[in-house]
């Protein structure tokens, strides 16, 4: 596709070569460095073939010298399509500023969008975005997101993280309020402690002083954001943290089957069990015995007594069918049990790390009459709980 654009652009014809020897002139334009494509001999004395539109007049020169005679029978390029509008100047140049203002568009925002607003309003943050430069129409070579996001933040205490991303004409600004703290035992100071182990992917901190950062190792237990902060003049604080963390971790899953897997086949043998059910409670069954056959398969239909009534009864009969079948061992095989085991592994990972799991190895091993599967995986996962903050008294 690119290389048919550039060539459109460069422009091609297409001509024909008639001569007793078509090969002299074909052989001097490969010496010339003159590319041809498409060469096909149409006729003993003729030859078709493409070439370049700015080689032309090149071609045509050694064309007598090569006792050949050459014609175009046809052009392609932008400037052969542009050369029918060469007598319409008003039209070409209206044509002309038409594409000028549409490159000169693409340097302006046009559109901004605003999500992850819950109490905030978009219009009040838009009108003070507004007042720090980042609004439509204004160049976005002149747009300093840095400096705006440093801005809103210290406009607004109830924002606790900002990011503008600028892509082509549009603007995404996404939003991160600031959690009020609640009541009781919700606005009580604590730390951020580890729950597992693993290694410290990111972490964003909203409120707390941060002790661990992006590719340390951790352990459960750690404190990854202490509650308690030192101010510059030696004040000590207490609050509640709050950090978003994410953790590469690495689970280790079995899973087992029994060695031997035993199916049925069913005899064809079935027994009929009814009851009686009347207020909620079974009477009896009757015509058979409890436990008719040593393996069985057992249906159970209820049939109520008001079936096309227009009156409720609270009698219903409950039909019980039991199908003999005889324990029959299967063959195992190899490739179906990874499956059956590899999905389970798979599965106990998505429950475990919510679906974190970036890479895994399956393994499995015959031993003891039972087929166990192991799996090594890679997940990233969120990682770290409240822990209350423990407070000196300093």
């Amino acid at each position: 596709m690119i290389k048919g654009i550039i060539g459109y652009i460069r422009g091609w014809v297409q001509v024909e070569i008639v001569s007793a020897s078509c090969e002299r002139l074909l052989d001097q334009c490969r010496l010339r460095g003159i590319r041809l494509w498409k060469i096909e001999r149409t006729a003993p004395d003729r030859v078709t073939a493409y070439m370049p539109s700015g080689r032309l007049e090149e071609v045509m020169d050694m064309s007598g010298r090569c006792m050949c005679d050459i014609s175009v029978m046809r052009r392609k390029g932008l400037v052969d399509s542009v050369r029918p509008f060469g007598s319409r100047r008003l039209l070409l140049a209206a044509a002309l500023i038409c594409a000028a203002i549409c490159r000169l568009s693409t340097c302006f925002l046009w559109q901004i969008t605003i999500s992850g607003c819950e109490s905030i309003s978009p219009r009040e943050l838009l009108l003070e975005l507004r007042d720090l430069g980042l609004e439509t129409g204004r160049p976005i070579s002149s747009i300093d997101t840095n400096e705006i996001k440093l801005g809103m933040m210290m406009r607004r205490d109830d924002i606790a993280y900002m990011t503008i991303n600028i892509k082509g004409t549009r603007a995404r600004v996404q939003v991160r309020e600031r959690r009020e703290a609640l009541p009781h035992e919700d606005d009580t100071p604590c730390d951020i402690v580890s729950d597992r182990a693993g290694v410290i992917k990111s972490i964003k901190v909203f409120e707390g002083e941060q002790l661990a950062y992006a590719g340390d190792t951790v352990d459960a237990g750690d404190i990854l954001v202490s509650g308690r902060m030192v101010s510059s003049q030696g004040e000590v604080r207490y609050v509640r943290s709050m950090a978003d963390v994410t953790l590469r971790t690495w689970r280790d899953v079995t899973a087992a089957l029994p060695g031997e897997i035993y199916g049925r086949e069913y005899t064809g043998r079935r027994r009929v069990r009814l009851s009686v059910e009347v207020g909620g409670h079974v009477l009896g069954g009757c015509c058979i015995e409890k436990i008719p056959f040593a393996w069985y398969d057992k249906t159970k239909e209820c049939i109520s007594a008001d079936s096309g009534a227009t009156v409720w009864l609270p009698v219903r009969i409950i039909k019980e069918t039991y199908a003999e079948y005889v324990p029959e061992r299967l063959e195992l095989s190899a490739d179906k049990c990874a499956e059956v085991l590899e999905s389970t592994c798979r599965s106990v990972l998505g429950l475990m790390t919510h679906g974190g799991v970036k890479s895994a190895d399956f393994g499995f091993t015959f031993e003891d009459g039972v087929i166990r599967g192991r799996m090594r995986a890679e997940c990233e996962e969120s990682a770290g709980i409240a822990s209350p903050a423990e407070q000196t008294g300093e």
